[in-house]
């Protein structure tokens, strides 16, 4: 018999050393740059500016399984973005099906884009990654939280 079964697990999962790493510049308040030439429509390339694509933040952390048969977990990392930004508390902006051996530990690595920690500006009609702090939740649910951290944009 398969460890899980229906996306239920029959163990259970430990998480600990989260590290978060970002690669987006401290100074990021500032609107995405719109040139003459992404003024026009006909130049902006389908699904927007390439840069919102790469790898902003790093979030990564072990999963361990404590107890019970071999079995896979979803861990899932959400974000709180600045107050000013009038975001919901807790944003679902990636998740990772990571297989664990009885016993065993996994290193789960979840990138997110640039885009997943910006927010749409109206005024602007612009991408922007709100200036402030940013709090970083991992667990198996939105209300199963098991690590928490912070970054500065």
């Amino acid at each position: 018999m398969r460890g899980d079964r229906y996306g239920l697990s029959y163990s259970t999962f430990k998480y600990s050393g989260l590290k978060i790493s970002k690669t987006i510049p401290k100074r990021q308040d500032v609107i995405l740059e719109i040139t003459e030439k992404n003024n026009n429509p006909a130049s902006v390339p389908q699904g927007g500016d390439a840069s919102l694509w790469k790898t902003a933040v790093t979030v990564s952390f072990n999963v361990q399984n404590a107890g019970g048969p071999s079995g896979h977990e979803v861990s899932q990392v959400y974000l709180g973005y600045p107050a000013s930004a009038g975001e919901p508390p807790k944003v679902l902006r990636g998740f990772k099906r990571t297989m664990v051996k009885s016993g065993g530990s996994a290193k789960v690595v979840i990138e997110l884009t640039k885009r997943d920690v910006s927010i749409w500006d109206v005024v602007s009609q612009a991408w922007v990654v709100p200036k402030g702090k940013f709090e970083v939740f991992v667990g198996a649910s939105s209300r199963d939280v098991k690590l928490t951290g912070s970054f500065t944009a």
